[in-house]
């Protein structure tokens, strides 16, 4: 029993922190390029990790890691860091941050049908009601009046299409995470998914720093988010989404996807000054009765 509340509580905590970062994602595009402040973010990721890492769970340059393994956690930071933060960051361009959080609340949905495909799991009634009240979510997003002229609704709805993008490719991520065996240093893993995910998005920036150099100017304002982002964004939200993800299946789990709509809307209101909609307030409620059906079965792992 305590097992499963710990499980809860991790993530619920890491969804929570993953949904703030499309907040801070949205102040950080207005002020950096894309892969330059990403390659930043998980600079400073590694920066922070590596030692916490190596006084938790020893020397992680002798961990021992099958290559099986090794290319499942290759895979996690092309699907989860690389191709999410890609299509996160290039849809808020296009819709705003709050639009963003309610088609986030289709990841339930996406992840326990990949692990029905995938990972061949099977999918209760209970557990298809609760993902299918979060879905519902993604179908509101799209029912409001969000722009006066037909290019901007096209523009809007090709944002919204990037970050449905963002969420296939989250849920993958989880699917690459299950199908692993190592699982006893979450710290570990964490790093060497960032590490991977670095290397994919530095000659990216290299390449951004040559051709928009005079866009890279790095100030105290513009650095706290990339902190955030970088620290509780990326190091905290993987390390408790590892841990968490180890104690129960991914049915369960996709159910806690549902936070992360539910912390992008409310911040998104707060911090960015986004005006609220009925279909938000709907879409909160629908994700956190989700949650509640979901949390309610005793699926353990």
């Amino acid at each position: 029993m305590k097992a499963k509340w710990l499980a809860y509580f991790q993530l619920t905590l890491a969804m929570f922190l993953a949904g703030s970062s499309v907040v801070a994602g949205k102040i950080i595009i207005n002020s950096l390029p894309i892969f330059a402040s990403q390659s930043i973010i998980l600079a400073i990721s590694i920066i922070f990790l590596l030692p916490a890492a190596i006084i938790a769970e020893g020397n992680v340059f002798k961990a021992r890691i099958s290559p099986k393994d090794m290319l499942y956690m290759f895979f996690q930071a092309l699907s989860g860091i690389f191709l999410f933060r890609l299509f996160i960051m290039y849809g808020l361009k296009f819709t705003t941050a709050s639009n963003s959080g309610i088609i986030t609340s289709s990841g339930p949905a996406v992840l326990v049908v990949l692990s029905f495909f995938l990972l061949k799991e099977k999918i209760s009634k209970t557990i298809m009601l609760g993902i299918s009240l979060s879905f519902m979510g993604i179908l509101l997003t799209n029912m409001g009046k969000s722009s006066d002229t037909a290019a901007g609704a096209l523009q809007i709805l090709w944002g919204n299409g990037l970050v449905l993008l963002a969420v296939v490719s989250e849920s993958l991520f989880t699917i690459f995470r299950k199908k692993m065996s190592y699982r006893d240093k979450p710290l570990t893993s964490t790093l060497i998914v960032i590490v991977f995910a670095f290397i994919m998005f530095l000659p990216l920036a290299l390449y951004e720093g040559l051709t928009r150099g005079e866009a890279l100017e790095i100030t105290f304002n513009n650095m706290l988010p990339l902190f955030y982002y970088g620290i509780f964004c990326t190091v905290i939200a993987y390390y408790f989404w590892f841990s968490g993800i180890s104690k129960v299946s991914v049915s369960v789990a996709a159910g806690f996807t549902a936070v992360m709509p539910i912390s992008s809307i409310t911040l998104s209101f707060f911090i960015l000054s986004e005006t609220p909609l009925w279909q938000h307030f709907a879409g909160i409620s629908l994700a956190v009765a989700g949650i509640c059906i979901i949390s309610g079965k005793k699926n353990m792992v």
